[in-house]
């Protein structure tokens, strides 16, 4: 029984010993664990570290981080012109109001699209275009430009913009404005004086008519009818803004018909009272005096008393 005893009691102090050795173990591990998991965002910043660094030294992973802020660059531009897109679509300014915003997002594409000299943005070039990204970057750029084309927005201005942004408002988009603004205070002035819409249409006639007649004659001019999008938003709403003051043209033009009116009636009484005039005096030389018909008359009876005398009976 006493050696049992002791077999016993050497087994369990080795069982003890082992799980010691185990628990110890694995509350090395467990500690081990959390002092990596704690320590992650170390490891994090200890990576960004290590990234800075060997940009600055111009590692091979420079390059791509740079393409990396250009991307950044690509989608804050794009977003600011199409914030600023959204925001003049009603009334439709987009075209002179967002340009700047336009001329900085096609710098960008153009150094993007042809600047061949820089291995940076060759290699922006190569990355952005290439299969993967084909469809994002491209499709952008692509999306920006037809906003802008689909609108004829280069009609407003007197040249395409150029790589560096600039641009230049055309005389005709300058004087389309000033016209514009000559008939919006003509009508914001005859609505705060008269409630009359008669005298609106009356008042604001000529400045109506001298606006649509400049703007039909930039229509003609236009090779294929594209009118910068500004101009003709603004003068369908001023088609509008006259159709709702009931401004028709029996309303407005029916002075200048009375007056034709008037005149060809009075030509007409003219011409008859001349045509009287002149026609009573040779109706008057048409007939005969009396003298000239006694002597017609005295003439046929002497004829007659030259004849020869009827018989008579016996």
């Amino acid at each position: 029984m006493i050696t049992m005893t002791a077999t016993n009691i050497a087994a369990t102090t080795m069982c003890i010993v082992i799980l010691a050795l185990v628990t110890t173990s694995s509350h090395a591990s467990f500690a081990n664990g959390s002092a990596l998991i704690s320590d992650k965002p170390n490891w994090s910043r200890m990576i960004d570290v290590r990234e800075h660094s060997e940009s600055l030294l111009g590692s091979e992973d420079a390059p791509w981080e740079n393409c990396t802020l250009l991307l950044v660059t690509i989608a804050n531009v794009t977003s600011v012109f199409e914030r600023c897109a959204l925001m003049r679509a009603r009334p439709f300014t987009m075209c002179e109001s967002c340009v700047n915003e336009y001329g900085v997002a096609v710098r960008i594409f153009d150094q993007l699209q042809k600047n061949l000299t820089d291995p940076t943005m060759k290699l922006c070039k190569d990355e952005f275009f290439s299969s993967a990204k084909f469809s994002v970057v491209y499709k952008t750029i692509v999306h920006i430009r037809d906003l802008w084309q689909s609108a004829s927005c280069d009609g407003c201005f007197e040249k395409q913009l150029s790589s560096d942004g600039g641009y230049m408002v055309s005389n005709d988009t300058i004087i389309f404005n000033r016209k514009l603004h000559e008939m919006n205070e003509c009508v914001n002035r005859s609505e705060s004086e008269s409630k009359n819409r008669t005298n609106l249409c009356i008042i604001c006639d000529g400045p109506y008519r001298d606006l649509n007649r400049f703007y039909n004659g930039l229509v003609r001019a236009s090779k294929d009818g594209n009118i910068c999008f500004d101009m003709v938003d603004a003068m369908n709403a001023t088609h509008m803004l006259w159709s709702s003051h009931l401004c028709s043209v029996h309303q407005y033009s029916n002075t200048p018909s009375f007056i034709v009116a008037g005149v060809v009636g009075l030509l007409v009484m003219l011409f008859y009272a001349g045509a009287g005039l002149v026609i009573n005096p040779l109706n008057t030389e048409l007939v005969p005096p009396k003298r000239l018909f006694r002597g017609r008359m005295r003439y046929g009876s002497s004829s007659t008393s030259h004849q020869a005398p009827k018989p008579t009976q016996s």
